[in-house]
């Protein structure tokens, strides 16, 4: 989607900022990636949830804790990229002077955590 994006907004007299195709792919973009990573993050924090509760009867509540707090920093860590994606999506949607300025935002984020998980952090 953002390589399409990228590419009409790319086209001669296409505007990035004020042409209502461009901004509907964009738009649409943050929302596919948005709902992706809420979705992964879901999961994860699912299966998470269900094995902690599985080994709930053998396991001591103190080794538990592990499991709880895992699910928190996953949910934490997820949730500034997909706040900044969905406000980035309205204000740019509703072509808001602030837009640009969460799309910055939210690609730093973007490439933080990409770059995070290249070099192991």
């Amino acid at each position: 989607m953002a390589i399409v994006f990228v590419y009409k907004s790319a086209q001669p007299g296409e505007d990035f900022f004020n042409s209502r195709d461009t901004i509907d792919l964009g738009v649409a973009w943050a929302s596919l990636s948005v709902s992706v990573n809420i979705i992964v993050t879901a999961l994860v924090v699912y299966q998470l949830t269900r094995i902690r509760k599985q080994l709930g009867s053998v396991l001591p509540p103190d080794a538990l804790r592990t499991y709880t707090g895992l699910t928190a920093i996953i949910v934490e860590s997820a949730m500034p990229f997909s706040i900044i994606g969905i406000v980035f999506a309205v204000t740019y949607g509703k072509q808001m002077d602030v837009g640009p300025a969460f799309l910055l935002v939210w690609t730093v984020f973007s490439v933080s955590t990409s770059l995070n998980e290249r070099l192991g952090y």
